[in-house]
């Protein structure tokens, strides 16, 4: 999305208000409607769905980024996903009525929304190929090369899921390497 000015940042912010949620807590249940867009200063969440009774995690989110349910976000209709703090964190929370306010009114902030939301979906576009096209020791070993962090912070469980295979292959996996 590129840099965004200190001055403009801090006008985005003030939009806002600051809260801490401790590990555990949720931003967000699936099906409740989302109006709020949440920035990371330190922490991280998970993204989930439910299926068959199981959450599966699809994403996660660290400090610097931001996380919605994209599509509830922009419909008004009920989120399919649920978003989980798995590390206590210190989010800024935002409403989608002031952010749309500013988005209307101010070209900068109207091209910021435009970029987050194609690069919202070059990064599912990425997931569904992470996914489909690449073996879970390619998956796993990704995920480390690339989210160190997320292996530190997140439970095997839930790094399972997000790879998409069995508790008991990402052992193996963890196993042999």
């Amino acid at each position: 999305m590129g840099s965004i000015p200190d001055a403009e940042f801090d006008r985005f912010l003030e939009l806002g208000e600051s809260a801490y949620r401790p590990k555990g807590s949720r931003l967000l249940d699936p099906g409740v409607c989302c109006d709020r867009l949440f920035f990371f200063d330190s922490g991280m969440a998970r993204s989930f769905y439910l299926r068959d009774g199981k959450d599966v995690t699809v994403s996660f989110t660290r400090p610097g980024e931001f996380v919605t349910s994209m599509a509830s976000f922009i419909t008004g209709k009920p989120s399919y996903e649920g978003l989980e703090i798995i590390a206590d964190a210190q989010v800024w929370v935002v409403y989608r009525e002031a952010l749309m306010g500013l988005v209307q009114q101010d070209l900068f902030w109207a091209e910021v929304y435009r970029r987050a939301l194609e690069e919202y979906y070059v990064r599912v576009e990425e997931a569904f190929i992470f996914s489909k096209f690449k073996s879970a020791r390619e998956r796993y070993e990704e995920l480390i090369r690339t989210s160190p962090e997320i292996i530190q912070s997140a439970s095997i469980g839930h790094i399972a899921s997000y790879l998409g295979i069995s508790l008991e292959t990402l052992s193996r996996i963890r196993g042999s390497r």
